[in-house]
This record gives C-alpha cells, sequence and structure tokens, in this order.
C-alpha cells in the first residue's frame, strides 16, 4: 500500500469512525470512504466482514491506537493485481 493512500485512509478511518461526526452510521461510512479511496489508488481491503466489523469496532470504541489502526492496514489492504 502506498504510503499516502496508507495515511489518507487512516485518516478518514480515525476521523469518521472514532470522531462520530454523524448521529447515526459513522463506522460505515468510514469503512465505505475508505474503500472508495483505495479503490481509486488500485487497492481493496482484503478480509471478510467479521474482520472488519471486529476492526471498526475497535476503532470506534478507542481500543485502537494510531500505530495499531496503521499496521491492520498494512495487512489487510492488497493492491487489485493480488
Amino acid at each position: 500500500m502506498c504510503n499516502l493512500s496508507g495515511r489518507y485512509v487512516f485518516f478518514i478511518r480515525h476521523a469518521i469512525g472514532s470522531q462520530h461526526p454523524f448521529v447515526d452510521g459513522n463506522k460505515r461510512t468510514a469503512l465505505v470512504v475508505a474503500e472508495n479511496v483505495l479503490g481509486q489508488q488500485g487497492y481493496y481491503i482484503a478480509a471478510d466482514e467479521d474482520t472488519i466489523v471486529e476492526f471498526m469496532l475497535s476503532v470506534a470504541s478507542y481500543k485502537s491506537e494510531p500505530d495499531e489502526i496503521e499496521q491492520w492496514l498494512r495487512q489487510h489492504v492488497k493492491t487489485m493485481e493480488n
């Protein structure tokens, strides 16, 4: 995953997923935006739904530190060529 995409996606997930700017749907919005940004750069999230839900809940409840979020993304974001 390129560094710029990774940092941007991290910011999106953290800002929307944990700061709760909307009344409802913050985690879903963070995920959809992150997936779209990654897709435009030629990447996708290679994880099953349960893994993604667990991760998003961890981010939203402040149980994940920024370095843990970045590590998760590095482990689960793959190029579309793979």
